[in-house]
């Protein structure tokens, strides 16, 4: 007797015991395509046991070890309309001075077992970028993120190369959200460098990736993609205030117009911020004006002659509220400043003329038609200090504009700095906090001991050390703050290149500042959130 039974679909069962077959004559299995034992254990022949496994099975490092590698990059065109960071070779092999081991890490390193087909070393660690990118990022920015994926043919396995058989690898995102075209490359396509476009449909609550998966199951490349939901909390007003002479055609109204009007005005400057430099972090600016002009602080050339000598140009007399300001000319002539002491001086004129705006959260950004040997000038600490300031000599160079404005978030030079680091700055603030509170103290006990000793003069006793007690107490807290925040940039600073080796906007190339890094937009959208970005 036999039976035979034709299935035109696929057999599925599922054995809870044993699943015994027995035959008084042979077992013959047939395929078409392939017979695949699997056993987690083995296979069983006779009483042996083999260790046959699936060529399917994904966990088999060898089936599933890479033949090649792709590496993604982004395009000729590129203008920083989209955030992207990765390991560069040369800071690898010596342009990072300082923090190499722990940048490394940032970029989520994994081993690629290929080797170089000429001088057989070995690839090494694949450092995965960095993509940050809004949602539905085209109708926000106007440009499509794309990237170029490229296959360097001098690390594809001999087998690879010696194949007739086209090969083509995935793209496949860890998110639905986020969509890849084409979703699949052929590997000869990306010799010379094959574009991919990058859809972000909606917001991404976690950093997500996207894999390049070969066709025998193997991670032949990856990106990670920076989490986007939290971009409507990273908006910042930027006031625009001009800061010039009013009598002196050489440094009046005009030459800060002139200058801006020369790259396209403030609106292509606000553009820029917002479209080719801190959307990189997701960060959108919105400029504030005053009833529709900018922000107005017109100095009369005599009064800025008098704040030079510490007087109150109101006055024309000596005033502790200027006397910081003695000597803030080091060329009377020309107008140079003393950029150490600019910003205070700017903030202070700001202030008395538009207290409005001094309980807003917002970045201050000063252009001026004055000079000094620095083309900007932000303070990075305190951290919460808003006011930014470009001089007439960068007034047309837009690069300045986000570096200075990268100051303002936290971020340091990515060089070294000559003179003291921010451990040093943070031991004298200490030390200046310490000895304020000391005077503070010692006013205190002083007035504390006339009471107790029920002292007739304690009313003057109390209006005469009353100033000089809440100046102390004041200035104490201050320098406290001030301390902290150092130690905290500190932290921020602990990455360190070259200078002019990085394509950096915190750097000082003038001709080549394009690019955050992964941890700066950390940084800048952490301090953004916390002091700037609208609530």
């Amino acid at each position: 007797m036999s039976r035979t039974r034709i299935v035109g679909g696929k057999i599925t069962e599922i054995i809870h015991g044993d699943y015994n077959i027995y035959s008084a004559s042979d077992i013959i299995f047939n395929s078409e395509k392939s017979v695949i034992p699997n056993g987690k254990q083995g296979i069983v022949i006779g009483n042996k046991v083999e260790k046959i496994t699936s060529k399917d099975n994904s966990n088999d490092e060898e089936n599933n070890k890479p033949e090649y590698i792709v590496e993604f990059k982004h395009t000729p065109s590129y203008d920083g309309e989209f955030g992207f960071d990765w390991m560069r070779g040369n800071w690898l092999t010596g342009d990072c001075v300082e923090g190499l081991e722990e940048l490394k890490k940032i970029y989520t390193p994994f081993q690629v077992n290929l080797k170089h087909y000429q001088t057989q070393k070995p690839y090494g660690d694949y450092y995965v970028p960095w993509l940050i990118m809004f949602p539905n990022h085209k109708e926000k920015i106007g440009k499509e993120v794309q990237l170029l994926v490229t296959a360097p043919m001098e690390y594809q396995d001999s087998s690879l190369l010696n194949s007739t058989e086209d090969e083509e690898f995935s793209l496949k995102t860890s998110n639905s959200s986020l969509r890849v075209e084409p979703s699949k490359l052929n590997i000869n396509d990306c010799l010379s460098g094959a574009v991919i476009t990058i859809y972000c449909d909606s917001p991404l609550k976690n950093d997500e990736t996207i894999t390049a998966i070969a066709s025998n199951g193997a991670i032949v490349g990856k990106i990670n993609v920076m989490k986007n939901s939290h971009y409507q909390e990273l908006i910042i007003n930027i006031h625009i205030v001009n800061v010039y002479i009013i009598d002196n055609p050489n440094f009046n109204k005009s030459i800060i117009e002139t200058e801006v009007n020369s790259i396209g005005g403030l609106q292509i400057i606000e553009d820029y911020l917002n479209k080719r430099s801190l959307n990189q972090a997701l960060i959108q600016v919105k400029f504030q004006y005053n009833k529709g002009n900018t922000y107005d602080v017109g100095i009369k050339q005599k009064d800025l002659l008098s704040i030079n000598e510490g007087k109150n140009p109101k006055t024309n007399k000596k005033s502790e509220k200027y006397a910081p300001f003695i000597d803030i000319l080091i060329d009377k002539n020309n107008f140079v400043l003393d950029k150490r002491k600019v910003i205070d001086l700017f903030s202070l004129l700001f202030k008395e003329k538009y207290k409005e705006v001094l309980n807003t959260r917002s970045i201050i950004l000063h252009l001026t038609s004055l000079l000094s040997k620095a083309g900007g000038i932000s303070s990075i600490c305190p951290l919460d200090e808003r006011n930014s300031v470009i001089f007439k000599t960068n007034l047309s160079h837009l690069f300045s504009y986000a570096h200075e404005i990268g100051h303002v978030l936290g971020l340091p030079h990515t060089f070294l700095n000559e003179g003291k680091n921010y451990q040093q700055l943070a031991r004298e603030a200490e030390i200046y906090a310490r000895k304020r509170k000391e005077i503070a103290d010692k006013i205190r006990n002083f007035i504390k001991h006339a009471i107790n000793m029920r002292s007739p003069n304690i009313d003057k006793i109390k209006s005469e050390n009353e100033a000089e007690f809440i100046e102390a107490e004041t200035q104490g807290k201050k320098w406290e703050i001030i301390a902290r925040d150092y130690r905290k940039i500190q932290k921020y600073d602990i990455y360190k290149f070259r200078q002019k080796k990085t394509s950096n906007i915190m750097d000082y190339d003038l001709n080549d500042q394009k690019f955050f890094n992964k941890y700066q937009i950390d940084i800048m959208q952490s301090e953004a959130k916390k002091y700037y970005a609208k609530k």
